[in-house]
Formats: C-alpha cells, sequence, structure tokens
C-alpha cells in the first residue's frame, strides 16, 4: 500500500511540471537610458509587415541552444546577424532586461558579457570569433538561484555598463543558464547593441577576456537535485569591472585570449535583490525539494517527462 502511494505522489508532483515543457522564455523588453525598446519577438516579429527593427538581434523561438559547442551559443540560432537599430547608452548607466517568461523550475545563473564591436557598426558586426568581458554574474546565494529572483523581481534583472569602458557601439549578451537536467545545460543567450556614450579610456585585456563558446570549454553540468547541493560555480572569467577595476586597462580589444580564463564566485555582485532566500517555496520549488529529501527519489524520471518532448521539438 505505501509503494503505491508514494509512486501516486510521485506522479502527482511529476505532472505539475508539464506544462512548462513549451514554455521557457526570451527577452521581451530591454529599457536602455530611460527609454523601454520592445525585444526581438519570436512570436510576431517574423510575421509582421515590416518586420519591424530592434536592438535586439533575433531568436528563433523560446527554446535554449544544448551544444554548447556550437556558434550558436554566442547569440543565439542567427544572433550573428545584427539587427536594424544601435540603443544609446551614457557609461554608467544601468540597463534593464525583462523576459516575456521564465518557468521556476529553469533553476541557473544570470550572466551579462560586453564585446566592442570592432567594426564600429554593430548592426554589421559578426560576433563569431570576438573577445568578451564579464560585466556581472549572478548564481547561488543563500540557497536561492539568480532565475529564482529573476521572477520575483518581476521577470527583470539589470547589470551597470562600467563608468569606465571606453565609448563605442558594443554587444550585450545577456545569458541564462538553466540547470534543471544534469544531462546537459540549457543555455539562453541574446544579445543587444548599443552605443556607449561618455565613456573612460578602458578596455579589458588578458585573462578577463574570453572567447564563446571556448567559455564552456571546462564546465560540466551539475545535478543541482542531489542530496547536500550548495554551490556553483559560473562558467566565464571574474566580471572585468569590479571595485577596483581589476583586469581592465587603456588596451583596445584583443585577440589574445587566455583559454582557460578563471571563474567567478557565485557570490558575485549582481543587480538582482538576493533577498528572497526565506520566501515560500512554489509549488515546483516543493516538489523538488520532495525529491531530495528521499520522499520520492525520483528527479531522474521528473527530468525524463521534462524533456519528453525533446525529440520532437528544439525548445523542450
Amino acid at each position: 500500500m505505501i509503494p503505491s502511494t508514494v509512486a501516486f505522489l510521485c506522479a502527482f508532483l511529476l505532472s505539475a511540471f508539464v506544462p512548462h515543457v513549451v514554455a521557457h522564455g526570451f527577452l521581451k523588453s530591454v529599457t536602455i537610458g530611460g527609454k523601454d525598446y520592445p525585444a526581438w519577438d519570436a512570436d510576431v516579429d517574423p510575421y509582421a509587415d515590416p518586420i519591424p527593427a530592434r536592438v535586439t538581434r533575433k531568436v528563433p523561438d523560446d527554446g535554449p541552444v544544448i551544444n554548447l559547442k556550437d556558434a550558436s551559443v554566442v547569440c543565439n540560432v542567427g544572433g550573428d546577424k545584427g539587427a536594424g537599430l544601435v540603443a544609446k547608452a551614457t557609461a554608467g548607466s544601468q540597463i534593464s532586461f525583462t523576459m516575456n517568461r521564465w518557468p521556476d523550475d529553469h533553476l541557473g545563473p544570470v550572466t551579462h558579457y560586453m564585446t566592442k564591436c570592432t567594426n564600429g557598426d554593430c548592426k554589421s558586426f559578426d560576433p563569431t570569433g570576438a573577445s568578451w568581458f564579464k560585466v556581472d554574474a549572478a548564481g547561488l546565494k543563500n540557497g536561492v538561484w539568480a532565475t529564482t529572483n529573476l521572477i520575483k523581481n518581476g521577470l527583470t534583472d539589470t547589470m551597470t555598463i562600467p563608468s569606465d569602458l571606453q565609448s563605442g557601439q558594443y554587444l550585450i549578451r545577456h545569458e541564462l543558464i538553466a540547470l534543471h537536467s544534469s544531462d546537459a545545460a540549457q543555455v539562453y543567450p541574446e544579445c543587444i547593441q548599443v552605443e556607449v556614450t561618455g565613456g573612460g579610456n578602458k578596455y579589458p585585456s588578458g585573462s578577463a577576456l574570453t572567447t564563446i563558446p571556448q567559455v564552456y570549454t571546462n564546465f560540466k553540468t551539475p545535478d543541482i537535485w542531489a542530496d547536500g547541493f550548495n554551490s556553483f560555480t559560473i562558467p566565464g572569467p571574474a566580471p572585468a569591472f569590479g571595485s577596483s577595476s581589476s583586469g581592465a586597462n587603456n588596451a583596445p580589444p584583443s585577440s589574445s585570449v587566455d583559454p582557460s580564463p578563471s571563474v567567478s564566485p557565485s557570490s558575485s555582485s549582481h543587480a538582482i535583490p538576493q533577498s528572497a532566500s526565506s520566501a515560500t517555496p512554489s509549488k515546483s520549488n516543493a516538489s523538488s525539494h520532495a525529491s531530495q529529501t528521499g520522499t520520492c527519489r525520483g528527479h531522474k524520471a521528473r527530468r525524463a517527462l521534462h524533456h519528453a518532448a525533446f525529440g520532437m521539438k528544439r525548445h523542450h
């Protein structure tokens, strides 16, 4: 009788995840210089006449990039092509990124990178092989993931452009990594075109720079549902512009990149509020907890259910 009860409980908990199978997310809007810019809407914009110009590069859908060795992990599939607009942003100002949605069980870090459009025009800049520097990153802090805080903050995340960064046109790379399946991390990258004005004379060099997808070379997807899991190392180098502006100098973008960049700690500073650790867990978080504590040790089955449509759709 008891086994059947446990099986029923497991089935009930697993069913809570089914609605998320085809509902991931992409950027809805970006706020730059106090102005709201609609992001590329993969559900609407491809069918508009005329097709709208955006500051965000195109994404094909709300699904992830799974192959971390593929060039599409840079700015998503088709993101090597420029967008029609470039937004102006003052050095030292904040940029806010708002998602259209995000599943609360797709736990992981939120990271922002930048690279200079070396041809001077982001609308025609191909970032393949470009050198990127990390602006900020948030992972797991006090048991709360950055993506959880993203949801609690109205699906909005904020970064600050370094105040002493060189002026010029840049791609900003907004990255969410979902770690709910230990079989393969899901990366959700999007790139935004901005022109930084009023900047200083610094640009990162050396180990502060990395290339993408090489940044994931030594990255292994952790099992975040395992008993005792409590720490996570965010892929990539440390943020280039810290309180001491370490890693930044007067050099222009360099093609010399440390192939084994240092990694940033999970306690890296980030604009997402970190005060949600005492919040009541959501339904999906509660079911995740149940599988960790031994009541339902079926997290592998839950992953399988999560990804039942993987072979049918790119975004599972």
